[in-house]
């Protein structure tokens, strides 16, 4: 059985993958309907999508840096 809070983490992992304007609301929901995601499960779990999805890009930036040689934010 499948989660609600499965669901959301895959919103956000999708998110995470490609390069959707966060901020851009209309966008966000046309990828996620285009990912297979109900309108149902987009409006219920949206915020924590995005939230989550912005976390993750931080992390990523910063484990890139991290294995390129230099903390990016040591400058």
């Amino acid at each position: 059985m499948v989660l609600f809070s499965d669901r959301v983490n895959l919103m956000a992992r999708e998110l995470t993958r490609h390069a959707v304007d966060l901020g851009d609301e209309r966008a966000v929901i046309g990828h996620l309907q285009g990912a297979g995601f109900t309108y149902g499960e987009i409006v219920a779990g949206l915020d924590a999508a995005i939230d989550t999805a912005r976390v993750e890009r931080v992390n990523e930036d910063i484990l890139a840096g991290l294995a390129g040689g230099e903390w990016p934010g040591a400058a």
